[in-house]
């Protein structure tokens, strides 16, 4: 993220495009992908989640998109945290930086099973045990289906859109405070005291 200001246009959008790349291989992955979370899951990583067909977390498992505290937007992740969770809560967690948990994560359609009361490794194979019970072909066939009717992330404008998007973050002033404050371990500065509204 710090060396975006050094690198050209060109080289900026062509290294975002490896974080499409991501996200896309592990959504279009034509086997099911279940997502294991233990502990805590912030921006990317939850981008990783929303790429998954299936999410497993622990209980104490927390979430949040910190990208705007940061100067930058979740243009990456954002077309998959959409799908995943809708638009009215992806607005909700985009826009709002907050931690939130993992039974506030599973109602807002982010997360599906959380192991409650057995280690979650456990929790985990047992789901892909069920999983395995479908015959190999018609659980391709099944994600190919899903995915052909998934428009909007298979929009190849709509990724260099995004790539854009996240190109200029990175090279924007609040882009480079946002990510100097967090190597420094200091608010940046838009969150100093007297630039927070009162409530």
């Amino acid at each position: 993220m710090k060396a975006g200001i050094q690198q050209s246009k060109t080289e900026n959008i062509d290294d975002a495009k490896l974080f499409n790349t991501l996200f896309e291989s592990i959504h279009t992955f034509p086997t099911p992908v279940i997502c294991e979370v233990k502990k805590s899951a912030f921006g990317g990583a939850v981008g990783l989640m929303a790429s998954a067909d299936i999410v497993v977390c622990e209980a104490c498992s927390t979430f949040a998109f910190p990208e705007v505290k940061l100067g930058i937007i979740p243009a990456t992740i954002a077309p998959y945290i959409i799908s995943k969770m809708g638009n009215s809560n992806a607005r909700k967690r985009l826009l709002i930086p907050n931690p939130f948990t993992a039974k506030e994560a599973q109602a807002e359609s982010l997360v599906h099973f959380i192991a409650d009361n057995v280690p979650i490794r456990e929790k985990t194979l047992s789901i892909a045990q069920a999983v395995a019970q479908g015959a190999p072909d018609a659980l391709i066939q099944t994600k190919a289906l899903i995915q052909r009717l998934e428009e909007c992330v298979d929009d190849e404008s709509a990724f260099l859109f995004c790539a854009r998007m996240i190109a200029n973050a990175r090279i924007s002033s609040e882009g480079q405070e946002g990510v100097k404050a967090f190597f420094e371990k200091r608010k940046p500065a838009w969150n100093n005291e007297e630039n927070i509204p009162s409530v």
